[in-house]
């Protein structure tokens, strides 16, 4: 196990040196603990890293869990949700819920549909804060 950790150190140095523009020959002139398998093995590494499936789906799903509608495309079904929530003066916060939203996202959306003309400025309690 010490000898992955210390290859992990090694991969990142010479990951970091790359991607200052060091060439490979550069890294092994000024470093002689180092030699070329060290330098395939740091590329290998990123490589792995590169191909390794993204973990924005699990992230995804765990913020699923609280508001299940998170990350989903906005429909014109939602939007109008939206607007009528909005316009009744529900907060932020209680429209998040009912449509399973973030917050964050309902402020973003109503300002995006009042730069588009879909939405009034100002009118609804939507506008007070970001949580409502």
């Amino acid at each position: 196990m010490a000898e992955q950790a210390e290859l992990d150190l090694k991969s990142t140095a010479i990951l970091w040196l790359l991607s200052e523009g060091h060439s490979s020959v550069e890294i092994l002139e000024s470093h002689p603990e180092l030699d070329r398998e060290d330098v395939a093995a740091a590329a290998q590494l990123a490589l792995d890293i590169v191909k390794r499936p993204r973990e924005a789906g699990n992230y995804v799903d765990a913020v699923r869990k609280n508001h299940p509608h998170a990350y989903a495309p906005w429909t014109p079904e939602s939007d109008s949700e939206l607007a009528r929530l909005h316009r009744e003066g529900s907060s932020r916060a209680e429209i998040a819920r009912r449509l399973g939203r973030r917050p964050n996202a309902i402020a973003k959306r109503l300002e995006k549909l009042k730069t588009e003309g879909a939405l009034e400025a100002g009118n609804g309690a939507g506008d007070s804060g970001p949580e409502g």
